[in-house]
């Protein structure tokens, strides 16, 4: 009977390991452990809202435009933007630089950019104003 548990506690535990590995189209890639040697391309900015922003920016991210998600995770971008008051902290990975310069000629992109320009603080041209990052520290698949 406990030969017979740990069976289909295997035979489930693989089933779900194979359900979480990264995939293109379907088609399985690489595990896990083998991500963690391929390059990965980082990037922090910071912006800052313009007074009371917070609310519509936030709805706006919540409600994000489904053009612009897929452009993103065709081009497997994935971000984090944090907040902290008025300033925003913006944190994006994805496999190369390449992709991150690809994901930003999304035609969609410029529609979205005017709209938050609205809500955050923009450059004499009318740019959203965006401070580069540095990176102070990374650790893992972060060094």
């Amino acid at each position: 009977m406990q030969r017979r548990e740990e069976s289909k506690r295997d035979r489930e535990t693989e089933a779900f390991a194979f359900r979480t590995q990264p995939t293109v189209f379907g088609v399985l890639i690489l595990s896990p452990p083998l991500l963690r040697f391929l390059p990965m391309f980082t990037l922090g900015l910071a912006m800052t809202l313009r007074p009371d922003a917070y609310e519509k920016y936030k709805l706006a991210h919540d409600q994000l435009w489904p053009e612009l998600a897929r452009g993103m995770h065709e081009n497997q971008v994935d971000m984090a933007i944090y907040r902290d008051g008025h300033r925003l902290f913006l944190f994006a990975t994805a496999p190369s630089k390449e992709h991150w310069e690809r994901s930003r000629q999304d035609p969609f992109l410029a529609r979205w950019d005017a709209q938050m320009a609205q809500l955050l603080e923009t450059d004499a041209k009318g740019n959203i104003a965006f401070t580069a990052l540095p990176k102070a520290f990374g650790f893992g698949e972060f060094k």
